[in-house]
C-alpha cells in the first residue's frame, strides 16, 4: 500500500501509462554519413622496423626469432584509421578522399557508411 504526502492511498492501477517516443518506435537506426578509412605506409614502416628489432633480440638471446610483418599481418593486427574526424556527407566525397589517400602513401583505404544503431 502506497499513501501520498497527505496520508491518502494511492492505487497504482490507474497510474497513466509512460508512452513510448516516436524515436524508438521508429526506425532504430540511420544513416548518419560515410567514412573514409585505411592504413598509413608510415605506420606500415614502424611496425615494421619495430619487428626487425624484435628479430634481433630474438636471435641474441637465442630463441626463435618471429617472422617478418606482412601487409596482410599488419592490417589483421591493427585498426584502420580515419582520414577525417567527421564523416562526409556523400560516399563520392570519402570515395574522392580515399583515392587521394592512397596517392599520399595510404594502403587499403575505402568508405564505409556510418549508421547509428546498427551492430
Amino acid at each position: 500500500m502506497y499513501v501520498n504526502i497527505n496520508g491518502k492511498e494511492l492505487d497504482l492501477g490507474l497510474a497513466p501509462a509512460k508512452k513510448a517516443s516516436k524515436a524508438k518506435e521508429g526506425a532504430d537506426k540511420f544513416h548518419k554519413g560515410w567514412l573514409a578509412q585505411g592504413w598509413r605506409e608510415v605506420d606500415f614502416a614502424d611496425a615494421t622496423s619495430k619487428r626487425a628489432v624484435e628479430i634481433a633480440a630474438a636471435r641474441e638471446v637465442g630463441k626463435t626469432p618471429p617472422e617478418p610483418l606482412t601487409r596482410a599481418e599488419f592490417v589483421r593486427l591493427n585498426k584502420p584509421k580515419k582520414l577525417r574526424s567527421q564523416p562526409y556527407g556523400i560516399e563520392e566525397a570519402a570515395r574522392t578522399a580515399c583515392d587521394m589517400a592512397n596517392r599520399m602513401g595510404w594502403f587499403g583505404c575505402a568508405p564505409k557508411a556510418v549508421t547509428k544503431g546498427a551492430e
